[in-house]
C-alpha cells in the first residue's frame, strides 16, 4: 500500500490484521444486557488472572499522588479542593 492509507495503518500490528476497518452504527436503543455481559465478562477474567497471578510489592504500593496523614488517605485533588 502506497499514499494515505500506509500512514493510517498501524505497524505495531500483524499484516493480516492492518487492513481491518471497524465501524460502528448509531442504535434506537442499545443493547444493554450485552454491554452489561461483557462487562462481567471482563472482570471475571481480570478476577482469575489476579487468582492465578501472585501479588507483588509492587501492585500494592499506592500511587505517588495518594498521601498518608494521621491514617486518612487522600488524594492531591481533594486537597486542592478544600
Amino acid at each position: 500500500m502506497t499514499g494515505r492509507a500506509s500512514r493510517d495503518r498501524d505497524e505495531r500490528l500483524p499484516e493480516r490484521m492492518r487492513d481491518y476497518r471497524i465501524e460502528a452504527e448509531p442504535r434506537q436503543s442499545p443493547d444493554l444486557h450485552k454491554l452489561v455481559q461483557l462487562f462481567i465478562g471482563m472482570a471475571r477474567s481480570r478476577a482469575e488472572q489476579d487468582r492465578t497471578t501472585p501479588a507483588t510489592d509492587a501492585d500494592t504500593v499506592l500511587p505517588a499522588s495518594e498521601q498518608c496523614r494521621d491514617g486518612e488517605v487522600e488524594s492531591e485533588a481533594q486537597e486542592a479542593n478544600g
